[in-house]
C-alpha cells in the first residue's frame, strides 16, 4: 500500500524492504522560507538532502551547518565544491567523500561529489554534479544515485541494479524539491 505526500506517492517501507530517500533541494529555498523546509523535510523524512546553491565564501563551514541544522540534519561532505554539499540524516553511516574538478573546456561541470554510505545495513553511492559531470566517476559494483546533471525524472537517475519506487516534485513554497525513493 502507499500514501500520497505532498506530490510524491510514497511505498510504505513494509512493501519494499530497506528503502532509500533521496532528495535534491537548492539551498536558497532554505534560506528564504526556512519553516516550509523544515515542514517538507519533516512530512518526507529523507536519507539523504543533495543541496545545491550552497554556500561558497567566508565562513562557508558554519553557515552550511546552520542550514542542515535548520532541516533537521548534519552536513556530510566538508569539501566547498561548486556550492553544493550532501547532508544527511543521522541514521546513515558515511564511509567515503571524494570530489573531481574537470576542466570547463571539457563540457561538464566544473565540480562532482561522491558519496559513499550505508543506510540500514544497505551500501550505496551518490554522485551530485551541476551538468554533466557524473562521467568523472567509473562505475561501481556498488548501487549508484546520480543526482544533477545526466538524464533520467526529475534530475535524479539510478544505475540498474536500483529501482525507482517513486520519483517526482514536492511542492515547496515558491519552489519545487524532488524526492525519488530507491530500493535495492
Amino acid at each position: 500500500m502507499s500514501e500520497d505526500r505532498g506530490g510524491a506517492t510514497v511505498p510504505r517501507s513494509s512493501e519494499t524492504g530497506a528503502l532509500l530517500r533521496v532528495m535534491s533541494l537548492d539551498a536558497g529555498v532554505v534560506r528564504r522560507d526556512p519553516a516550509a523546509a523544515l515542514a517538507v523535510m519533516s512530512e518526507q523524512r529523507p536519507d539523504l538532502v543533495a543541496l545545491t546553491g550552497a554556500p561558497r565564501y567566508q565562513r562557508w563551514r558554519s553557515k552550511r551547518a546552520a542550514l542542515a541544522r535548520q532541516l533537521g540534519l548534519v552536513v556530510s561532505t566538508a569539501d566547498r565544491v561548486g556550492g553544493m554539499f550532501v547532508a544527511t540524516s543521522l541514521g546513515v553511516d558515511i564511509k567515503e567523500t571524494s570530489f573531481a574538478l574537470s576542466s570547463s573546456s571539457a563540457g561538464t561541470s566544473p565540480a562532482v561529489i561522491c558519496v559513499g554510505f550505508v543506510v540500514r545495513g544497505e551500501r550505496w553511492r551518490l554522485v551530485l554534479a551541476a551538468t554533466g559531470g557524473a562521467a568523472e566517476y567509473p562505475a561501481s559494483d556498488v548501487p549508484t544515485v546520480v543526482v544533477g546533471g545526466v538524464g533520467g525524472p526529475n534530475g535524479i537517475s539510478v544505475d540498474r541494479s536500483v529501482t525507482v519506487q517513486s520519483c517526482g516534485p514536492v511542492p515547496l513554497a515558491n519552489a519545487t524539491a524532488t524526492l525519488a525513493v530507491l530500493s535495492r
